[in-house]
């Protein structure tokens, strides 16, 4: 039967071998993937006796512009935030400093001067391709302990897990670090 913690309904693992005689067998199980998929799916499945056939139907990659996206994004972010600050703060290739300290009662929320922005993050293979492109500020949120795995492995914090992956999970978890860290970015983000 697969390891204990495979990801499977009980029914795949009770589930009968087709036929009779001396070779009963499973049918086949036909995973479509991409390039990047972890390899705990067809490994529970080949472990329990099942035939697996796997077909990779497309490649993760980066989009030859991402650089050149990823810089206009920035400008884009820093013109906005030079435009709506006025206490002083330095906004370095678009993402807060993390210097100043206390609430800035210019903005309407009345948030702390040294607001960060946040890098989210949905896989390994997406932090990979940006990461070299961004600066060092930031409060980095990832969604699932793979993605974190790969985040700390890089000597990166992350500052936020997704429990789940949606809108609601994201915002709880960057909410709680908010509360957590303060006005005060990711230490591990530092320049």
């Amino acid at each position: 039967m697969g390891s204990a913690d495979a990801p499977f309904e009980p029914q795949v693992w009770e589930n009968e071998p087709n036929g009779a005689g001396d070779e009963p067998r499973y049918r086949p199980y036909l995973l479509i993937r991409g390039d990047k998929t972890l390899e705990e799916i067809p490994t529970a499945l080949k472990e329990s006796g099942r035939e697996v056939v796997e077909l990779v139907v497309y490649s993760t990659t980066a989009r030859p512009d991402i650089q050149e996206n990823i810089a206009s994004v920035l400008s884009a972010i820093k013109s906005t935030a030079s435009q709506t600050r006025s206490d002083g703060i330095d906004v370095q290739n678009g993402l807060y400093d993390h210097t100043a300290e206390g609430p800035d009662t210019s903005t309407p929320d009345n948030r702390p001067a040294s607001t960060p922005v946040w890098l989210a993050f949905f896989s390994p293979s997406s932090a990979a391709f940006v990461l070299p492109y961004l600066p060092p500020h930031g409060r980095i949120f990832v969604i699932g302990e793979t993605t974190r795995n790969w985040v700390e492995a890089q000597g990166l914090q992350a500052d936020a897990v997704g429990a789940e992956p949606t809108a609601l999970g994201m915002l709880a978890a960057m909410s709680k670090a908010d509360a957590a860290l303060g006005g005060r970015g990711s230490s591990a983000r530092s320049p």
